[in-house]
């Protein structure tokens, strides 16, 4: 049973991967330290998001990322991404300018959205996480040792996407290829091995990030259905740009099917919270948690859910009693 609702939750991340703009007022309430007893974890109650869908929001991310040096044709080419899911979906659903939502991780009517999706586009499952994030910083990420031998189990809806929509030069698919291949792991491995595991991988590829403004903020996963084949991959990504009043833009697509997101955050410890309260929910104890990357290194601010670190730690102890 443990194995079936983890497999579920596994499935659904690699399937993926709201006029005036208002102050943003995310709340983080009742600070709690995690078990390693050196990192805090803000409980963010809300946030101020929009789906890009009008043009005031537009003009503001648009000015966000141009001031991180993205150029204008990546740029058109994301709106253009964009307007075609926007479009596609007639807007349902959809905040019009930036929006403040008191549930931080809300979900969206996943029944309207994508049967209004297909029957627009019905040869084309859209863009998610990887394809977008990428996109938008393809042109600073480099790859001095890409390799041949990669597992890309991960990846098969992304490759019928770049097929339908080959929006990626060959050379551009091979390095998107090898960032997103999943790593070698073990079933047993700790957050700490895996952490390294997957910095290790990069280094041994030369990964390196030459945008000093704009950064991709990763959320790597511990797969172990099969004990035999473990390995992490990134599950979820979204590019990060400074704001001109101080403050971070997070940029994402939540899945093929579901919308564009620009969110607002005060600090990186918002966003980690942002993150980790939609994505760190599995409490069956089976996999290392997941964990955070700004580019090729931890994200400063990272933190494990507390909620969460307690269900595992009582889940674990029922099986020890039960058995």
């Amino acid at each position: 049973m443990k194995k079936l609702a983890l497999l579920c939750s596994l499935g659904v991340i690699l399937a993926g991967c709201s006029t005036q703009t208002p102050t943003v007022n995310n709340s983080l309430t009742g600070d709690q330290t995690i078990e390693s007893g050196t990192t805090t974890y803000h409980q963010l109650s809300g946030i101020t998001y929009s789906n890009i869908s009008d043009e005031v929001s537009k003009q503001e991310v648009k000015q966000a990322l141009s001031a991180a040096d993205i150029d204008e044709k990546t740029i058109e080419d994301f709106f253009g991404a964009v307007d075609l899911f926007n479009t596609s979906v007639h807007n349902q659903g959809l905040s019009s300018g930036f929006t403040y939502n008191k549930d931080a991780n809300f979900e969206y009517d996943s029944s309207s959205i994508p049967t209004v999706q297909e029957k627009n586009n019905p040869d084309f499952l859209g863009y998610n996480c990887r394809i977008t994030s990428y996109s938008l910083l393809k042109n600073f990420i480099r790859i001095k040792n890409p390799v041949d031998n990669l597992n890309l189990e991960n990846l098969s809806f992304d490759t019928l996407s770049l097929k339908a929509r080959p929006i990626l030069t060959d050379e551009e698919v091979k390095i998107f290829e090898n960032f997103f291949a999943r790593i070698p792991t073990t079933a047993t491995a700790t957050q700490s091995e895996n952490i390294e595991k997957a910095k290790e991988n990069w280094i041994k590829k030369g990964v390196e990030f030459i945008n000093t403004k704009a950064s991709l903020i990763s959320v790597f996963f511990h797969d172990t259905i099969d004990p035999e084949s473990s390995n992490l991959f990134i599950g979820h990504i979204g590019v990060l740009v400074p704001t001109s009043d101080s403050q971070l833009l997070f940029i994402e697509k939540l899945a093929f099917d579901q919308p564009y997101q620009a969110i607002k955050f005060r600090n990186r410890s918002e966003l980690n919270s942002y993150l980790m309260g939609k994505y760190d929910v599995d409490y069956s104890g089976e996999s290392s948690r997941p964990f955070i990357f700004e580019n090729g290194e931890l994200m400063s601010g990272y933190a494990l859910n507390p909620e969460i670190t307690q269900k595992v730690k009582e889940n674990l102890e029922f099986q020890n009693t039960a058995e």
